[in-house]
């Protein structure tokens, strides 16, 4: 009986071992191959959005996601970083607007100019000719 006790812990080690070294090596392998993941900025801003406003924490939404803290915190920087362009690109959506009606309005002037200028020219060579 104690033989056998003995044996089946011996195996039992043996297997267990065996297991730990097959799933390092499985996961060395997964982690060596992968690739890096690339988010969308729209995901990025949403997660930074929960962060900032509270509803979720920073280790919380890097265990959900899987993050490194440091990405998350990157992401955090950046968004504060150019958040006010948001606001800039407004007034200039506005400006340039503004510039499209005034440079439509150019154009319709200039149109009408050419068709002027064209019959005022078809005239001029009509008389020369004698035609008219």
């Amino acid at each position: 009986m104690r033989g056998y006790s003995q044996c089946a812990k011996s195996l039992y080690h043996n297997v267990k071992s065996q297991v730990v070294r097959s799933i390092h090596k499985n996961l060395n392998t997964l982690l060596m191959s992968s690739k890096r993941r690339q988010y969308s900025a729209e995901f990025k801003a949403q997660v930074v959005l929960q962060l900032l406003s509270g509803e979720k924490t920073s280790s919380e939404l890097c265990r959900i996601h899987t993050l490194h803290s440091s990405l998350l915190n990157r992401w955090r920087k950046e968004f504060l970083a150019h958040a006010s362009s948001i606001f800039e690109s407004q007034n200039n959506d506005d400006n340039a607007e503004a510039k499209i009606a005034q440079l439509e309005r150019l154009v319709g002037q200039l149109t009408l100019q050419l068709e002027i200028a064209k019959k005022a020219s078809l005239s001029l060579h009509l008389t020369k000719n004698g035609r008219w």
